[in-house]
């Protein structure tokens, strides 16, 4: 891990990921998650980094849209999402909808 002070962020970044029944885990180390679709594509992973938590989201890169218009000032490329200590707040606030948009494309990169 990078950075210890960011395991709160990363923590309640990965929380809503980890009920998903419909992908596989493939890692969940402190600091560090990882899903995959169930044939095998990744989709999600969750590092803590230096400065910030990234979030490298698959279908994210495929389908840009997918990205609620709130979380899209967080967009560090075409398929992650970088946030700092403070922005963890507007994060779960559209966790809901970032992951149901993701999951809704499944199959479709």
């Amino acid at each position: 891990m990078k950075n210890d002070n960011l395991i709160f962020l990363w923590n309640a970044i990965v929380e809503p990921f980890r009920s998903l029944d419909h992908l596989v885990q493939t890692c969940d180390e402190p600091g560090d998650f990882s899903l995959k679709t169930r044939n095998g594509r990744p989709f999600v992973t969750i590092r803590i980094q230096k400065q910030h938590v990234g979030m490298y989201l698959l279908p994210m890169y495929y389908h840009p849209h997918i990205v609620p218009p709130d979380l899209s000032p967080f967009q560090n490329g075409k398929g992650s999402l970088k946030f700092k200590s403070q922005d963890g707040h507007t994060f779960t606030e559209h966790a809901e909808e970032l992951i149901r948009h993701a999951s809704a494309v499944i199959g479709l990169y």
